[in-house]
């Protein structure tokens, strides 16, 4: 048996009412297979190599179901069921998607995002000390290169750390003010869980 990651695009039932988040148990009607697994919800952007990870799969946007499997070739069409509890201890399958498989590519990068978030400490004009975000000098400097951003909508950079606990220098396009929230976005490649692990 072959097994290799599957990614199959999907897309809501119009009829389903249920929640489906990432990493829940999913049966997949494929072809002549029938697939219990867990898959990840991506986001396409385009004819991207990239995908953007999501806890929730919601309606009317197409996703791109990620899971260890065995082989199939495209084009196979794909139904999703949901196990729901109708009454204590009886359950029934629900159909929540269907889609089709697409090409088995391991260059497929899903990155989830995740935000770090500091606050301005001393503000001069378009210049602020910031804390919180970091706790250590060494984290500043690694982090130097990444783009700043605030929740009131500017762009800023770090430019230098401030003693040995996690203050840095930043420099924004526009002047900042006390109650902005700075933010940096991080991201990482994730994978889908594999099936057989105990």
């Amino acid at each position: 048996m072959c097994i290799r990651d599957r990614h199959v695009r999907v897309e809501r039932h119009f009829d389903s009412t249920s929640e489906v988040l990432s990493e829940d148990p999913v049966e997949m009607h494929m072809g002549f297979r029938i697939i219990k697994c867990n898959p990840m919800y991506s986001r396409i952007f385009g004819g991207c190599q990239k995908l953007k990870y999501e806890k929730k799969w919601l309606p009317n946007i197409n996703y791109m179901a990620s899971f260890y499997g065995n082989v199939i070739y495209p084009p196979c069409p794909v139904l999703v069921f949901k196990e729901k509890e109708v009454t204590p201890g009886i359950f029934s399958k629900e159909l929540v998607g269907a889609g089709d498989v697409t090409r088995s590519d391991p260059l497929k990068v899903i990155l989830q995002r995740i935000i770090l978030t500091g606050y301005p400490f001393k503000i001069s004009k378009r210049k602020a000390v910031a804390r919180m975000m970091f706790f250590n000098q060494y984290d500043v400097k690694y982090f130097m290169p990444v783009e700043l951003w605030t929740k009131k909508g500017l762009r800023g950079h770090i430019v230098d750390s401030i003693g040995t606990h996690g203050y840095m220098k930043c420099t924004f396009n526009n002047p900042i003010k006390q109650n902005d929230t700075l933010c940096m976005n991080l991201y990482k490649r994730v994978f889908p869980k594999w099936p057989f692990a105990q």
